[in-house]
């Protein structure tokens, strides 16, 4: 796995960094923990749930992580967020 070096978390999974970095750097799966990765075609974002991981189809495993959240609600809210972020970044709408 590599992170982005600009690595976003969501406000839940603050409280967990130490333990859900060590597990995600020790390739365990981690219950309730989501990996957002940028989107491929017309999606900005995707993000994935602990299941996901250990398929051996998942597509992602080489791909550099945008964003860690813990729980589905968590990963949404980050979701939308950097969203909203990087279209304002690109000035393409304002959010406000």
């Amino acid at each position: 796995m590599r992170f982005s070096k600009s690595l976003q978390f969501g406000e839940r999974a603050k409280n967990y960094i130490p333990y859900l970095m060590e597990n995600l750097r020790e390739g365990h799966t981690i219950p309730m923990c989501y990996l957002i990765y940028s989107g491929l075609g017309n999606n900005l974002y995707e993000f994935y749930g602990a299941p996901h991981w250990s398929l051996p189809t998942f597509p992602r495993k080489e791909e550099e992580i945008l964003g860690v959240a813990y729980g589905y609600k968590d990963a949404l809210l980050l979701v939308s967020g950097m969203t909203r972020q990087a279209l304002e970044e690109e000035r393409k709408c304002s959010l406000s």
